[in-house]
């Protein structure tokens, strides 16, 4: 409802000869003309501003009674489903759960299945996450390499940093370019998947002017990661290949994996 002084404001500048227009103006904005314009018909035909029943039919499930019923329920029950609770308070599902989530604030939880442990795995648990925490660090290598049908590429072992299209073709393309060349001649496609270094502009024009072939971007099909066999098989071999044993440091990382290449 606006505001009674507003109402009565317009009620003695219309008696005055007021228009809608001029009252709109006067009043500076506080109440759209469309309102105003409504308000004087109230006035033509009543002689009031009468605003004391709402425009929208009253409510008849999300009533304060029902809202005080499911709030009651709840106290005395903690556990209860939608429909039965509609069904106990004779309203439909959607209105208890309306009166549950907007009205109430109560959200469904869904149970979780988990292994129950004992207190000495819960102590084995933390042992070993504490080992963890404390024996493996976020160092990290990143690595390229490529594969064909004559074998695998010169790897390509980049320094720290985010791989961008810029370090791409200033640090693997060339290498992928002239590694692929000397085992397949003329002969080879060049395939990538569609990672951001990979589909940027620079990249895709970079590949078509010195490969012989290569799969664009559009010309990739979507959602198709089991084209990249390195990701599938390759990797995981090599890591199987490796002797952890003797990797603790990114150093050691690297001649271990020259090593085993």
């Amino acid at each position: 409802m606006k505001s009674k002084d507003t109402q009565t404001a317009v009620k003695n500048k219309y008696e005055n000869g007021d228009g809608p227009t001029k009252i709109y103006r006067d009043l500076g904005g506080v109440v759209s003309l469309r309102t105003i314009k409504s308000w004087i018909q109230m006035i033509i035909n009543t002689g009031s501003i009468n605003l004391s029943h709402p425009p929208s039919r009253p409510r008849t499930a999300r009533t304060e009674a029902n809202t005080l019923k499911v709030k009651r329920s709840l106290a005395q029950k903690k556990r209860v489903s939608t429909r039965l609770l509609a069904a106990k308070i004779s309203i439909s599902a959607t209105s208890a759960r309306r009166i549950l989530r907007e009205d109430l604030g109560c959200f469904p939880y869904k149970k979780i299945k988990q292994s129950k442990l004992a207190h000495l795995q819960k102590r084995k648990r933390i042992k070993f996450a504490n080992w963890a925490l404390n024996n493996y660090t976020k160092e990290w290598v990143r690595m390229w390499m490529g594969a064909c049908t004559e074998g695998l590429t010169v790897p390509v072992i980049m320094k720290d940093g985010t791989i961008d299209a810029e370090r791409y073709i200033d640090e693997v393309l060339p290498i992928a370019s002239k590694s692929y060349n000397k085992m397949l001649g003329n002969n080879s496609t060049y395939q990538q998947d569609v990672a951001t270094p990979h589909t940027h502009y620079s990249s895709q024009k970079w590949c078509a002017d010195h490969f012989p072939d290569f799969i664009s971007k559009d010309r990739w099909p979507p959602n198709s990661p089991e084209l990249c066999p390195l990701d599938y098989s390759l990797w995981n071999e090599l890591a199987e290949s490796m002797d952890w044993e003797h990797v603790t440091t990114k150093e050691t990382l690297r001649g271990e994996y020259i090593y085993v290449y």
